[in-house]
C-alpha cells in the first residue's frame, strides 16, 4: 500500500492491500485524491490525480480511478466506471436487522 501524505481521507475509510493513492494528472487536475467518509477501496486499486471519491463509495479491486465519483456509488474497471448507484459499505443499524434466531410463531 502506498498513500501520498498529502491525500485527504475522511472517517471510516477502508483500504485493502496493494492500493496506491498518489500524485498525478496534468494542469488543473494535477494533485492528490480526496477520499470521503465510509469508503472502501479494493485490493490493488490505483487512485491518482486531483479526484474526489464521495461519501459511501465502493471502489472494486484492480481499478484505475482518474475521475470524480459522486456519493454512494460503486465503481469498477480500468478506467473505473459506475457499476451501481446507492450502494454503501456501511451496514444498516442493528435495529433495522431482523433477529436471525427468532422461532416461528404459530
Amino acid at each position: 500500500m502506498w498513500i501520498n501524505p498529502a491525500v485527504r481521507r475522511g472517517h471510516h475509510v477502508s483500504v485493502a492491500q496493494g492500493v496506491t493513492l498518489g500524485l498525478g494528472g496534468n494542469g488543473r487536475m494535477r494533485g492528490v485524491p480526496e477520499i470521503g467518509n465510509h469508503v472502501f477501496i479494493g485490493r490493488n486499486s490505483t487512485i491518482v490525480s486531483k479526484v474526489r471519491v464521495g461519501n459511501g463509495c465502493v471502489s472494486g479491486a484492480n481499478n484505475l480511478l482518474v475521475t470524480d465519483v459522486p456519493d454512494n456509488q460503486s465503481v469498477v474497471g480500468v478506467p473505473a466506471r459506475v457499476l451501481a448507484i446507492g450502494v454503501s459499505p456501511v451496514p444498516p443499524p442493528a435495529s433495522d436487522a431482523a433477529p436471525a434466531d427468532t422461532p416461528d410463531q404459530p
